[in-house]
């Protein structure tokens, strides 16, 4: 996107078939999905042995997500949003 400050302007920089959902992720929060906790007690091995162990599988569900929402264009979602409007009028009241 791009903005002149002093107008509420923005636009894309790119056409909405070409910005997928992933990056929409990555330019407002970059958080993983999933997070161990990094608050265990470094002394108690069972809490240390799980989250390590989870750390994998998460990592498996970010990179799988991250793949699914890079098939999900803005387009994609601009078209169903504009057929959900088609098919429940009362949504438009909501509309600016």
């Amino acid at each position: 996107m791009t903005s002149v400050k002093g107008h509420a302007e923005p636009k894309l920089t790119k056409a909405p078939d070409q910005i997928s959902l992933c990056d929409i992720y990555k330019a407002v929060d970059d958080t993983r999905l999933l997070n161990i906790d990094t608050q265990i007690d470094p002394s108690c091995g069972p809490g240390q042995n799980i989250q390590l162990s989870l750390a994998t599988y998460y990592d498996q569900i970010q990179e799988t997500a991250e793949q699914q929402m890079q098939a999900i264009k803005l387009a994609d979602i601009i078209e169903q949003y504009q057929q959900r409007l088609v098919e429940n009028p009362e949504l438009k009241l909501y509309e600016n």
